[in-house]
């Protein structure tokens, strides 16, 4: 599947959404701070992404118009 989703969990939220998690592909891959950039992690905890968000955003939103 070509499918992938972000989430945002709220800190004090984690454990409940990763047991409802439990046995599906998922991974904590970053977390949110006010820095404008999008950094990502992947699996081995290499960064796999290091992008301004304005980026990122203009990257999507082209593909919008």
């Amino acid at each position: 599947s070509l499918s992938r989703f972000i989430l945002e969990v709220q800190p004090e939220h984690v454990d409940a959404f990763e047991a409802t998690m439990s046995g599906l592909a998922c991974k904590a891959v970053g977390k949110v701070t006010s820095d404008p950039r999008v950094r990502l992690q992947g699996l081995s905890g290499a960064t796999v992404l290091d992008q301004p968000l304005n980026a990122i955003e203009q990257a999507w939103r082209g593909h919008l118009r």
